[in-house]
């Protein structure tokens, strides 16, 4: 490896390198960097993103944001992270190669089957983020961490919540899994000082009875001739409309924020609130026709929107009246 300077301001960055307390403002993202050490940095972006790197050492930096996407073989140590955001996949369900660092936020969506110990290391975490995981159980850890406001625990498979939780705990978020009314009306009396979002609600938007009905069914798929017939009507080129299989609808910022490399959306999304839309589904699978709940004009019936092109298109004005035109009458209850 070569070696830099100390002291030096830099802006960009360079294979295998050794950087000392240096002072780096890069670009917000950083593609295919490799073999690179950092020591007494310090990293001036509000934001930084690292995507597909490998062979990183961080020790004793500074940083805001860091996003870790894709990347492998990385070393934080005895740093300071106020947001940290590592997604991808991992094989071992933990995050070992983050040692003696203050981290503050941290968000984890690796395909988790379990919460890694890890994560109970971080004594200041105030905002613990692991939706969208395969996480099944709640260790009993998480209630030693007394300084957890924020606990994400949106689109797990949880089908009870038995563990303690911190008693400073001010936000649940339990949307997508598989706990029952019944068990959340015991939540709701035990931590009384603590907003508990339901499995059946995202934020304050709750899903059509019927949505939940048929999110249930492994991922509803109509295709017959009727579905057909009332799909082409908008959309030429499409041959059914598939429903999400819970957990799998997000609000529509998330989505805009972690699929906005697969989708089209662009500035689609300037004419939608995104606290006030869920992403339920799309036509034909893998499309880049998402089909939407739209809350804004209705919070107890929104309607059913899609991206049609390069905008928003109403299919119906209810999630019932859109299963109605999309399936044979009284398909479903």
């Amino acid at each position: 490896m070569s070696k830099v300077n100390e002291n030096l301001h830099l802006a960009e960055l360079k294979n295998n390198f050794i950087y000392k307390s240096c002072v780096f403002n890069l670009q917000k993202i950083v593609n295919d960097v490799s073999k690179c050490e950092f020591h007494e940095c310090t990293f001036e972006n509000e934001q930084l993103t690292f995507v597909r790197t490998n062979e990183l050492v961080f020790e004793k930096c500074e940083f805001y944001e860091l996003n870790l996407f894709d990347c492998k073989n990385i070393s934080i140590k005895n740093s300071n992270v106020k947001y940290l955001n590592i997604q991808g996949a991992t094989d071992d369900n933990e995050i070992n190669f983050i040692t003696n660092t203050n981290v503050q936020k941290l968000k984890l969506s690796l395909q988790l089957n379990q919460i890694p110990q890890q994560v109970f290391s971080f004594k200041n975490l105030n905002f613990l983020d692991l939706g969208g995981n395969r996480i099944t159980n709640i260790p009993e850890e998480i209630v030693k961490m007394q300084k957890l406001e924020i606990l994400n625990l949106r689109n797990n498979r949880l089908s009870a919540l038995k563990t303690k939780l911190p008693k400073n705990l001010c936000f649940l978020k339990l949307f997508g899994n598989f706990i029952q009314e019944e068990d959340l009306k015991d939540l709701d009396e035990k931590y009384k000082n603590c907003k508990i979002e339901k499995t059946t609600e995202i934020l304050d938007l709750k899903l059509p009875k019927r949505l939940v009905f048929t999110s249930k069914n492994d991922g509803a798929i109509f295709k017959d001739f009727v579905s057909r017939f009332f799909i082409k009507r908008l959309v030429s080129y499409a041959d059914e409309v598939y429903i999400f299989t819970l957990p799998a609808i997000y609000i529509l910022r998330d989505v805009k924020k972690y699929y906005k490399f697969r989708y089209a959306f662009n500035n689609m999304f300037e004419s939608i609130d995104l606290d006030q839309a869920l992403w339920i589904g799309e036509c034909d699978i893998g499309s880049d026709i998402p089909i939407i709940l739209d809350y804004q004009k209705n919070k107890s019936s929104p309607s059913v929107r899609a991206l049609v092109g390069n905008k928003w298109v109403t299919w119906a004005p209810s999630f019932s009246s859109f299963l109605n035109k999309i399936g044979p009458k009284g398909w479903f209850a």
